[in-house]
C-alpha cells in the first residue's frame, strides 16, 4: 500500500528531524 509507505516515511522523517532539533548544537560542533 503506497499510502502506508508514505505514512511510515513521513513518521520516520518527522521523528529524525525532531530528534536532530533536540540535540544541542554544541554537541554537534564537538563531533
Amino acid at each position: 500500500n503506497m499510502n502506508f509507505k508514505k505514512y511510515l516515511v513521513g513518521k520516520v522523517f518527522n521523528a529524525s528531524s525532531s530528534f536532530k532539533r533536540s540535540i544541542p548544537s554544541e554537541y554537534l560542533n564537538f563531533k
